[in-house]
């Protein structure tokens, strides 16, 4: 999705007639934003948050999930951990994780739109050379006409791979498509017959209604994901609209060395509230490990940076072999506990109840395995024949402004998303209590 932008228009609110421009499309980062800027809550759930919570960007997992020194306590007790300590730190990582899959959630958000962020930005830079057809003004590269147009954007560096790729964009006219703005983008790697990846964005100008899919398929890794939401006309700018419902479907699969996993997601956000069910499946050595998860979490925000989450429910399970495992609870953030500012457990919330009433047994997502991905790129060629051909300028000044527009598109690239599985204390805690038991509850 785009996550960069947000034209302005002098039209009435409920106006789209004038969004025709990948420019126009609202800052992807403000598409958890909540109608007053704060979550809209139950009374429960005002009654047990006290205090401000922390940026999920500024959590960290001491103390903000576990007492300060507590991890490190654990560690030190290599084979001889107290059952208490066990418990409290199951307690603890089941915290940590709940509130990190929600962030990670909000990632796929900003992640999807890291590409179109910057084709956004760039025409303003002066980082693109045409190199053939006509452009009067780099601004309106983007722009629809009455006829579809065909846009190359050669030369682009893979973030993180090395190379160079060739981007692709296809808007399509006002012959094509009526009250609409759509456009298509793929991405080819030079030197490649067949694109790896597309990605399409349909705005209706009546309903307001906006769609994206996204299909990849990236050596050993495969993903689609589709996204659904409204866009308005507030104040002659377009936004998302807080109050319409936000929905997103992840299907992603992989495999290395042996392992093949497979992970998929259903999100809706609604107005300061998250649901958020996964399922994924990792087979490795023949054999087959499996979990389940169900959370809502409350939150306060008006763009990704600034989110805040209040409370959160979660229920899980899993297994692999002979073995299975389930938990469930409820946090909120709590300024006043005796051990400092952090979540604390609660559960006698509504979204508690809610979590735990749902069955996974028979939830029409939840019931059934993970789904591998169908990535279909045959609509799409590398071999396009382009209205304009652009490349990008080599000059100091343009990469010092590449580098300063990527900066500005990855509002939401935080170390937070691996907030617990990837945190050193946290993993030493655990293989003591491994030690000492064999493994969690």
């Amino acid at each position: 999705m785009v996550a960069c932008g947000g034209g302005s228009s002098s039209s009435s609110d409920s106006d789209l007639s004038s969004l025709n421009s990948l420019s126009d499309l609202p800052d992807n980062s403000t598409m958890v934003a909540t109608s007053s800027g704060s979550s809209s809550v139950s009374a429960d759930i005002a009654t047990a948050v006290s205090g401000t919570p922390a940026l999920f960007t500024a959590l960290t997992p001491e103390p903000h999930f576990f007492e300060d020194g507590f991890l490190a306590s654990v560690a030190a007790q290599s084979g001889s951990v107290s059952e208490a300590d066990q418990n409290e730190f199951w307690v603890g990582e089941g915290k940590c994780q709940t509130i990190q899959g929600a962030g990670q959630t909000f990632a796929l958000i900003s992640n999807m739109g890291m590409t179109l962020c910057m084709m956004q930005g760039a025409p303003s830079t002066g980082i693109f050379t045409l190199s053939s057809g006509t452009l009067d003004d780099p601004l309106t590269i983007f722009d629809q006409q009455a006829d579809d147009r065909h846009i190359k954007v050669a030369g682009v560096t893979e973030g993180g791979q090395g190379g160079s790729q060739d981007i692709y964009f296809k808007v399509y006219g006002t012959n094509s498509v009526a009250n609409q703005y759509k456009f298509d983008v793929w991405f080819c790697s030079q030197g490649e017959t067949n694109p790896r990846g597309l990605e399409s964005v349909t705005v209706d100008k009546t309903t307001g209604a906006i769609t994206q899919t996204s299909e990849h398929n990236e050596d050993q890794f495969n993903a689609t994901i589709s996204f659904s939401g409204k866009i308005a006309n507030s104040g002659g700018t377009f936004v998302y609209d807080p109050t319409a419902d936000k929905t997103l479907t992840l299907l992603n699969s992989g495999s290395w060395d042996g392992n093949t996993n497979l992970f998929n997601v259903q999100m809706t956000v609604s107005d300061g509230t998250l649901s958020l069910k996964a399922k994924d499946s990792h087979v490795q050595q023949s054999q087959t490990n499996t979990n389940k998860v169900y959370i809502i979490s409350t939150y306060t925000g008006t763009e990704l940076s600034n989110v805040r989450f209040l409370t959160a429910a979660f229920k899980t399970s899993g297994g692999g072999g002979t073995e299975t495992w389930s938990a469930e609870g409820g946090m909120e953030w709590n300024d006043t506990d005796t051990n400092g500012p952090m979540y604390a457990s609660n559960v006698i919330m509504d979204i508690v109840n809610t979590v735990s009433a749902l069955d996974f047994s028979t939830d029409s997502f939840l019931s059934t395995s993970p789904e591998a991905p169908a990535v279909d790129l045959t609509d799409v060629s590398c071999s396009v024949t382009a209205d304009i051909e652009v490349t990008m300028t080599q000059t100091q000044e343009a990469m010092l402004a590449m580098q300063a527009l990527q900066q500005s598109c990855n509002d939401f690239d935080d170390p937070n998303f691996d907030l617990c599985w990837g945190d050193s204390e946290i993993n030493a805690a655990k293989q003591a209590i491994f030690a000492s038991q064999g493994g969690p509850p």
